[in-house]
């Protein structure tokens, strides 16, 4: 005790004597000579100054090696320093301790103070191990040092750290002196204090706890900002852009789940890009989030924020709805749900001759053939149309009805979206559960979903009239005359139709043909502008159903036919249907293959532009035609019409179908014997 005495004022000179003089030389060290230890690293100034004085040295004369483990040895050189000793004469004390060597001297005086042990105790048979070149744990060096210390009464506990209860029974009393005179801070991890006491200790970190240890003036006091509660577990739910939350939690179990918290870790799910950065200010634990290209800022129990030393718990609303999210609460279900908005597309859709008010899409590169629509605008094309909204298994259901059949879709299924308000649902999928062709524009990007006749139920070996008439009305300057059916005679025929039992009808009323007996198609060919102002009154009084095809060249452009707002007029009618006679009803027999495409391929585009229904009947200009243009015609269009010939009989060529030829000069006679067969 005696020794233990000695050693203990004697570090108390020591200690006075670095607290008076060498205070500057803590301050302003000598400049290092070693390459390894850079200026702006942590342990700098510890080493700088532990150098200085003569306590640690370099393992050359320009490397200190900071990351190297400290050995037995070298804290026992260290320790001799420290304290002042003198060379002794040498005792064989430990087998592994030669005579003569550097470390020889430090190790027998350090045993003789009581500072160092061997590993292995001395026996009847053999001397003790001292351990040569095993390295040194943290809680060994503080040990070490305990003991240099006189061991010291103690005021502290280890009950601050995450790892205090691993210490070694015979470190903990050094431990704790270590750490309430803050020569040991602990490591901060994940904002937890930890001792790593079985660690191997590095140089740099034996620097700067010898710096504290023999310079009081260097030790600091670290106190981390207190910890937030682990925010309870939430019952509800969230579901951001169809993805659910793993949990959501709540400061309460009462909480709302629109005010919820989600674990910052959860933020990938959502947000792959997603980063985060911690860090504490002024006695606060601050958290930066950049996610999407935006930044957001929380601390630690404020805003509803918490940090536990594990995660932080966010506002779990505060992203979806930063980023133009929709927030829609099923409260029935303890349910919430942010969905990114649809984009606007700038295409078009029309069904059968409506057009759909907008449509929408994940992207605006999204094809308008796989857009979505508002559930809400299917009344406009289904006027029985209806939607029911369910959750199932933590997920939304719409359940669509009209037009007597039933579709179903689940939130985030297919790109079906709810945004708490409307539904949008794939807008191909209701006409094309109805047989509608779906006719893409690719010029103006719109899609055109029409009711045609559906070929392969037309029934075979009916009798069928098909009559061509052309002008009605007086002739026109320039105008052949036989063109001209005069309005008396055409009210005559239309009445003669309606008084005897016959069914004026479209191509596409063919598949219905078991509905009419006596069934007689009325077809006006070139769209003379009397159509409008003859036809059509006559049309409406007797409720009659016509065709007429028009060549786009002349719509519009010549006074003597129609315009493009009588054309819709007259089609919204429901009586008349606009059909394809080419673009400037060229004879196709005389065209190349090129020309003969464009004249049927265009004039069909733009006639399904202008009328909102897909075009699917051709009428061969002047009855013109040839191979080229019968396999043409059978790749844009579902039937082909010639300009004479005799009754149509069903299942015989649909492109070679025969007309009656109606002209001023037809008596109703002659037109009775036309339609009776």
């Amino acid at each position: 005790m005696k020794i233990k005495k000695l050693i203990s004022l004697l570090l108390a000179l020591i200690l006075f004597a670095c607290s008076a003089v060498p205070a500057q030389a803590a301050d302003q060290p000598a400049e290092l000579p070693f390459t390894d230890v850079p200026k702006d690293a942590w342990y700098y100034h510890a080493v700088s100054v532990c150098w200085s004085e003569g306590i640690l040295q370099g393992v050359s004369e320009t490397k200190f090696d900071p990351s190297a483990s400290v050995t037995r040895e070298m804290v026992a050189m260290i320790l001799y320093r420290i304290a002042g000793g003198e060379p002794i004469p040498y005792e064989p004390i430990f087998s592994d301790v030669p005579e003569g060597a550097w470390y020889s001297d430090a190790i027998i005086w350090d045993y003789r103070q009581g500072l160092v042990k061997g590993v292995k105790p001395a026996t009847e048979t053999a001397p003790a191990v001292f351990g040569l070149g095993r390295l040194t744990t943290r809680e060994q060096i503080m040990t070490f040092l305990y003991r240099l210390a006189g061991e010291p009464e103690l005021t502290g506990s280890l009950s601050a750290y995450q790892d205090g209860g691993l210490v070694s029974g015979y470190a903990k009393n050094a431990m704790t002196w270590a750490t309430q005179e803050y020569i040991l801070l602990g490591n901060l991890q994940h904002y937890r204090l930890y001792l790593r006491p079985q660690d191997n200790c590095t140089r740099a970190e034996l620097a700067q706890i010898l710096l504290r240890y023999l310079h009081p003036e260097e030790r600091k006091e670290f106190n981390p900002p207190p910890l937030a509660e682990t925010p309870v577990k939430l019952s509800g739910k969230a579901t951001i852009n169809t993805t659910q939350v793993p949990q959501l939690y709540g400061q309460t179990s009462g909480v709302a789940v629109t005010s919820a918290l989600i674990k910052a870790s959860d933020l990938k799910l959502f947000w792959p890009d997603v980063t985060l950065k911690q860090k504490t200010s002024n006695g606060k634990y601050t958290c930066t989030v950049r996610l999407g290209g935006k930044t957001f800022q929380y601390t630690n129990e404020t805003g509803g924020a918490a940090f536990d030393g594990d995660d932080w718990y966010l506002p779990c609303r505060d992203f979806p709805m930063s980023f133009g999210y929709t927030e829609y609460l099923d409260s029935s279900e303890n349910h919430v749900f942010y969905t990114k908005p649809l984009v606007k597309l700038s295409g078009k859709a029309t069904i059968n001759g409506i057009a759909v008010p907008q449509l929408y899409g994940r992207t605006s590169g999204v094809a308008v053939t796989s857009a979505m629509l508002k559930s809400s605008d299917l009344k406009l094309f289904w006027s029985d149309a209806t939607c029911t909204k369910t959750a199932s298994n933590g997920k939304l259901v719409c359940t669509v009805r009209l037009g007597g059949k039933v579709f179903q879709y689940t939130n985030g299924t297919d790109g079906v979206l709810y945004d708490g308000k409307d539904w949008y649902l794939p807008c191909r999928a209701f006409p094309k559960a109805f047989g509608y062709s779906e006719y893409l524009d690719s010029k103006e990007n719109h899609v055109f979903y029409t009711p045609l006749p559906d070929v392969s139920k037309i029934p075979s070996g009916r009798k069928v009239p098909v009559l061509m008439y052309h002008a009605t009305g007086e002739p026109f300057t320039g105008g052949i005359t036989e063109l001209f059916v005069s309005a008396a005679n055409l009210e005559a025929q239309l009445k003669y139709i309606k008084q005897n039992g016959f069914s004026a009808i479209w191509f596409e009323d063919l598949p219905k043909l078991s509905s009419y007996q006596k069934p007689v198609i009325l077809t006006f060919d070139d769209g003379y502008k009397d159509n409008y102002t003859v036809l059509f009154p006559l049309l409406k009084k007797y409720n009659v159903k016509a065709t007429i095809f028009i060549f786009p060249n002349n719509i519009g452009t010549n006074n003597n036919f129609l315009t493009w707002d009588m054309v819709r007029e007259m089609q919204a009618s429901g009586l008349v249907s606009f059909q394809s006679h080419t673009m400037s009803h060229s004879d196709l027999d005389s065209l190349s293959e090129a020309k003969q495409r464009t004249e049927l391929e265009e004039s069909k585009r733009i006639i399904t532009e202008k009328t909102g229904r897909e075009c699917f009947v051709l009428c061969y200009p002047s009855g013109k035609y040839n191979n080229t243009t019968l396999y043409l015609a059978k790749q844009s269009y579902l039937f082909g019409i010639k300009m004479n010939g005799n009754l149509y009989t069903t299942g015989t060529n649909r492109f070679l179908v025969p007309r009656y030829y109606v002209a001023r000069s037809t008596s109703l006679s002659a037109f009775a014997s036309m339609i009776t067969h």
